[in-house]
């Protein structure tokens, strides 16, 4: 009876794959996606009504994993008409509690999930480049969280940048609570393509210690970036550079669209960052019209003129800076509140003092004496 199921569930994919393909060239079957028989894909288990695989906690090596894919795509996904393997896409892909130390290339084989969640794999060192070959151009929700070794290892930051550069159509990835130790320069290259959809990216909770040049600026639709909660003591002049907004464009009608990208949230929160960490032009390079810069919980006791200042002239900027040890009797401090200046980017008839866009609390004056 499970055979005949089996057969039945092969078939009705096979006739559904000539339905709905578009293209006799069409690599991507586009069907709605329907589940192995449990005993192919078992350790994993997938869910037809979900659209989800879940595999993880009985999965002994990455090889254990491949091998389930690779088996069951062979026999449930038909080729196209021109010989090409096609890929049938489904909602998501959980891998979770495993002891797989490596995710090798093409480990997914032909299926494509909207969403990868790879989370609590203590073990889990490294991801190949290739691993989810088969699913970058089509994943919009990349999640890593709580993976503790991965990222420790200066090869493995390297080859797990390269592989997050190639989700092309995500909009949200996050790498959180994992092991990584800084982040390369060019982070976000372009290695297949410009991932102009992405908006939220969030390396928040891990050992950061530092930002390579020009780590983001090929987002160009970047609205948030999380760097909360690591070890960044130093920002370098082209540490938070970013490409121009307005090179991106919706589609519209009328042919001009509006730009995207404008606004821009910065989190940096909980680090080591102190009054002399940030290198000259290091803010300026942000280079967005909006921008709220999040400083809170850092070690800044008082902010410099000369590389704060200019920022105000160029954008409208907000600054928090809660719970830094900020000493307002300091003249260094003086110009936040005493002085003022004129207007934003549209309206430069208005005037704007500095402690309107600059949030901190004053460490109390007593304090500067008092005995521990």
């Amino acid at each position: 009876m499970r055979v005949r199921h089996w057969t039945l569930n092969l078939l009705l994919v096979q006739l559904l794959h000539q339905i709905y393909s578009t293209s006799r060239s069409s690599s991507v079957l586009s069907a709605p996606a329907i589940c192995p028989p449990a005993y192919t894909v078992y350790p994993c288990d997938c869910s037809t009504r979900l659209s989800q695989f879940n595999c993880g906690k009985t999965i002994s090596s990455n090889l254990v994993l491949k091998q389930i894919f690779q088996e069951s795509s062979r026999q449930l996904i038909p080729s196209t008409d021109s010989g090409q393997p096609s890929v049938v896409i489904y909602e998501k892909f959980q891998f979770q509690n495993s002891i797989v130390d490596s995710i090798e290339s093409d480990t997914l084989d032909r299926y494509a999930f909207r969403e990868l969640a790879i989370d609590h794999n203590d073990y889990l060192e490294t991801i190949h480049t290739e691993a989810f070959k088969s699913t970058y151009g089509i994943t919009d929700r990349v999640v890593l969280e709580a993976n503790p070794s991965l990222g420790r290892r200066d090869d493995s930051v390297d080859q797990l940048f390269r592989v997050l550069s190639q989700f092309l159509n995500a909009s949200l990835i996050h790498v959180v609570d994992c092991g990584l130790k800084y982040i390369p320069a060019d982070a976000f290259r372009q290695i297949s393509g410009p991932q102009s959809r992405l908006r939220r990216l969030s390396l928040a909770n891990n050992r950061i210690g530092s930002i390579g040049d020009r780590a983001f600026s090929q987002l160009p639709s970047i609205s948030y970036l999380s760097l909360q909660n690591n070890l960044i003591d130093r920002l370098d002049p082209q540490s938070l550079t970013f490409s121009d907004p307005h090179v991106v464009r919706d589609s519209g009608g009328g042919g001009g669209g509006r730009a995207i990208g404008g606004h821009l949230f910065i989190d940096l929160s909980k680090n080591r960052l102190n009054s002399t960490s940030f290198r000259s032009g290091s803010l300026l390079a942000i280079g967005r019209p909006y921008v709220d810069l999040q400083l809170s919980d850092n070690l800044i006791d008082y902010l410099n003129e000369s590389l704060v200042k200019p920022l105000f002239k160029l954008r409208s900027v907000t600054l928090k800076l809660w719970r830094n040890p900020i000493n307002c009797s300091d003249c260094r401090m003086r110009w936040t509140t005493a002085e003022k200046h004129c207007g934003g980017n549209h309206n430069n008839n208005l005037t704007i003092s500095y402690g309107q866009r600059i949030d901190f609390q004053c460490r109390l004056f007593k304090d500067n004496f008092r005995h521990s």
